[in-house]
């Protein structure tokens, strides 16, 4: 069978069909994934109201985790969502210390708490060395947020609080 030339009408219809089929395709996907991105922090919220009761009834973070498929930093991050101040303080911490700097914005993000909460928290622990502020450039610049070594010893010092209180509970 011979093509038509590069150029031709034939060839510009076959080409437009085929992309068409894509573009279809490719919003189809993108949608189910909305969906179910949608359905999955549907249900991470509803693991995290459970965790004040599961932990109540004498179930650990790492049991937690396992049973619900969850890793226990997304754990942290749910306490701090809907739990404490001393809850929220170590979501903040465990979300700054996985990358080298974050957004304010992104924190807001993650942790799901009013910004102004968020802010007098980050505000703290800049005022007590535990972490700095480093100017995020771009179309909004932002404040951004890194660990410092004070601040990692203090989420490895809540990190061995943590273990021990879990190894006390077995």
């Amino acid at each position: 069978m011979e093509h038509p030339p590069t150029g031709s009408p034939g060839r510009e219809r076959s080409r437009a069909a085929a992309r068409a089929i894509y573009v279809d395709d490719l919003e189809t996907a993108g949608q189910a994934r909305a969906d179910a991105l949608r359905q999955a922090d549907g249900h991470l919220d509803r693991i995290a109201l459970l965790l004040p009761g599961a932990l109540g009834a004498g179930l650990t973070l790492a049991e937690i985790g396992r049973i619900a498929n969850v890793s226990r930093p997304t754990l942290y991050q749910l306490r701090g969502r809907y739990g404490s101040t001393a809850d929220l303080r170590r979501a903040l911490l465990d979300a700054v210390s996985e990358r080298p700097v974050v957004a304010f914005d992104d924190l807001v993000n993650e942790i799901g708490r009013p910004r102004d909460e968020l802010w007098a928290q980050l505000a703290g622990f800049v005022d007590t060395g535990s972490m700095e502020v480093e100017p995020i450039e771009g179309e909004e610049p932002q404040p951004g947020f890194v660990l410092t070594k004070k601040g990692a010893a203090l989420l490895e010092h809540l990190q061995f609080e943590d273990d021990d209180r879990e190894r006390e509970s077995l």
